[in-house]
């Protein structure tokens, strides 16, 4: 166990900003560059990185008020930050000293600007690292069935896009890589390069709270994650003793229920803390998460505490099969891996730490008997035992949440040869967009080819569904003034969420009335024979007429016109700056996926993604953060942060990318060192003077 203090690896890193604020980190050992990096990203975060830290203890109600109670609740209950400081004593050597590094840089940065900080900010340990790390598992442990999962087909809020070309494809001759999540700009994608000379040299992004950077490049390799749907948690039916109140019946014999007490101080609505405590039951196997009057339902889960201890074994990983070798470990439970290398690979791999099941006939999604231990998992399915598309002769792949056997459309795999306790389901309309622009285009594709695709807003479901809709309006007689113009202005629509696009707002009021109305709304379902042209038509066409009719005037009413532009609806505001969006709801087969929150005061005519002044945090989600990596020799990247390098509105590095952004384009990744120097802002140890320039 390392006990460098911050005056023993100040020495031993440099960090320098380039103009857009990214660090570019060097340092002689890990621990020193995870140190500059945990400062680094306080210098940037370091309240949003407090908070959370409070979140994965449980700790946040004391702080933040009554709606962090349930989250404080299942956190404690399950133990988080008790099990992440036993699970240090399994971390690695040297993932234990990256810890390290990175708590100090943190807690360097709260020593020397503790005045300027909220009271609660927390002295950070290694355990709350590991303990943020696994949050999301305390929480899902103890939910309910069918309240457990990912993404699944990518038709909610938060969603991913990532792609690879090979070199065969690409007019430089090597593979291109696109890496381009979609979350609640909450979560602050952060960029950096990282540094140790003769060991590793990464370029890539974390979310605020985590230690590493994962989804990234060095100058032979990149991947990018999208989430997956991976199983990681089973409910079991265990039925109750009749003969023995709080007892449950397993192997055959009465055993009594666990019963555990747990307190939360939580602040109340008065400025005063309270204490609030809850009873919880739980089994030798597993919490209770729903009771009847006969059975218990009670959650095992696969814990998975060194989840990001797989991304810095990355970090070391030179080719493909270093990089296997690293995923082999299966440290890291999931996520979907598209990767490429200077090499000429390209692949798509459904990552896991699956959970290997006994019976292959059971719905493991479901609930499952548990009056005995006949359907518990034990060890989990290999790495080599899970969906892979390796170098496919289509010449990409791809994934947008969707399952894994739609990497491509000419290759496919089959399900039935995989457990069916593996993720299963239809690619959404989102991940047949990707594929549909992938199939259209001919000859090679270029970097600017891919940026092009990155951003296109157009809406795959106006595919499917205006051409019914139109032929349903065009027989009716005598439509009412309404109809007729909510058919006009969906005739000329450029059927995209452009800024300028007219219609694209009225689609929406249209078919969210339609969806309501219509069940189902589709004519024909999605069908594996037709895997990108599924689901399509109207099911009721006369109930989308009347839907048609209603939204013109619901969007005349609320915004003064029924065609107006999506731009002027949907904005990207950062204080006085005040810009058109682009992008829309990935459920309508959107590869742009944005959201735009409305606004909080109900009379106000926009939605908003980005920091509109004051205290109130950052608004909207979706698109925000963009990779784009081309591994000529040497490599060359482009990229984008939407909403900047700070959270900090004072810094120029809150607001200084989201023109490029709105204008569909990206900025240039500085890699190399002549890179680098040639577009240096500033540089500096942790702790000395940033606005000096050395």
């Amino acid at each position: 166990m390392s006990t460098a203090t911050a005056a023993d690896l100040i020495s031993h890193a440099i960090i320098r900003r380039d103009t857009y604020g990214v660090p570019h980190i060097t340092a002689d050992t890990d621990e020193a560059a995870a140190f500059a990096m945990g400062f680094a990203v306080a210098e940037d975060h370091a309240v949003e990185m407090g908070k959370l830290y409070l979140i994965a203890r449980g700790d946040a109600a004391r702080w933040f008020g009554t709606d962090y109670l349930d989250g404080d609740f299942a956190q404690k209950r399950m133990g988080n930050l008790e099990g992440a400081r036993r699970a240090l004593e399994d971390t690695g050597d040297g993932y234990r000293r990256w810890l390290h590094g990175f708590v100090t840089g943190v807690n360097y940065f709260a020593q020397l600007h503790r005045a300027e900080l909220p009271e609660w900010f927390p002295v950070v340990t290694e355990a709350d690292l590991i303990a943020f790390s696994h949050e999301g598992a305390s929480s899902a442990a103890v939910r309910p069935p069918r309240a457990v999962g990912g993404e699944g087909g990518g038709e909610g809020e938060d969603g991913s896009n990532a792609l690879a070309i090979s070199g065969a494809r690409s007019t430089t001759g090597a593979p291109i890589l696109l890496a381009n999540p979609h979350l609640r700009w909450t979560a602050q994608y952060w960029e950096a390069q990282i540094t140790v000379p003769g060991q590793f040299n990464f370029y890539g992004s974390l979310t605020v709270g985590l230690p590493v950077l994962r989804a990234g490049f060095n100058e032979n390799i990149g991947y990018a994650q999208t989430n997956n749907n991976v199983d990681l948690v089973d409910h079991y039916v265990v039925p109750l003793d009749p003969k023995t109140p709080g007892n449950y019946v397993f192997k055959g014999k009465s055993l009594p229920f666990k019963r555990q007490s747990v307190r939360v101080e939580v602040l109340q609505p008065d400025g005063q803390v309270a204490t609030e405590e809850r009873a919880f039951l739980a089994t030798d196997f597993g919490p209770v998460v729903s009771q009847t009057a006969t059975h218990a339902i009670v959650s095992r889960s696969a814990d998975t505490w060194r989840f990001h201890e797989g991304y810095y074994d990355l970090y070391f990983a030179k080719d493909m099969a270093g990089f296997m070798t690293a995923l082999s470990r299966q440290l890291i439970p999931s996520s979907n891996f598209t990767y490429a290398d200077g090499d000429g690979n390209i692949q798509y791999i459904w990552n896991s730490a699956l959970p290997k099941r006994p019976d292959a006939t059971v719905d493991y999604l479901g609930v499952v008997p548990g009056d005995d231990d006949r359907y518990f998992f034990a060890g989990v399915v290999p790495l080599s035992e899970v969906p892979r598309f390796l170098n496919p002769a289509s010449g990409y792949v791809m994934n947008s949440n969707n399952p894994p056997w739609f990497a491509t459309v000419r290759e496919r795999l089959n399900p039935v040869k995989f457990p069916p306790y593996m993720e299963q389901g239809e690619p959404g309309l989102r991940p047949q967009q990707a594929l549909h622009m992938l199939e259209a285009h001919k000859g090679k594709f270029s970097p600017d080819d891919i940026r092009k695709l990155k951003y296109t807003s157009h809406l795959l479901i106006t595919e499917r569904v205006l051409p019914d809709l139109l032929a349903a309006g065009a027989k009716v007689k005598g439509p009412s003034a309404d109809l007729r113009a909510g058919l006009r202005i969906l005739t000329s629509w450029d059927k995209a969420t452009a800024p300028k696009s007219k219609g694209a707002v009225l689609f929406q009021a249209f078919w969210g009335l339609y969806e309501r109305a219509a069940k189902p709304a589709f004519r024909e379902a999605w069908s594996n024979d037709k895997v990108i042209d599924t689901p399509t038509g109207l099911a009721d066409p006369a109930a989308a007429l009347t839907a048609l009719e209603q939204a013109v005037a619901l969007v005349r009413e609320k915004y003064g016109a029924p065609d107006v532009a999506w731009g002027e609806v949907n904005r990207y505001r950062f204080g006085d700056l005040d810009l058109p969006g682009h992008g829309g709801p990935q459920g309508f087969g959107q590869y742009t996926a944005q959201t735009f929150d409305p606004p909080a005061d109900p009379a106000a005519k926009q939605n908003i993604a980005g920091r509109p002044g004051g205290d109130a945090p950052i608004l909207g989600g979706g698109d925000g953060w963009v990779m784009l990596v081309n591994f000529t020799k040497p490599v060359r990247a482009q990229g984008i942060l939407a909403y900047g390098q700070s959270s900090n509105p004072a810094s120029p590095h809150s607001r200084d990318q989201i023109k490029l952004f709105a204008e569909n384009k990206l900025r240039p990744l500085w890699f190399t060192e002549a890179e680098v120097k040639a577009n240096l802002e500033r540089e500096y140890r942790p702790g000395e003077n940033p606005a000096r320039k050395r």
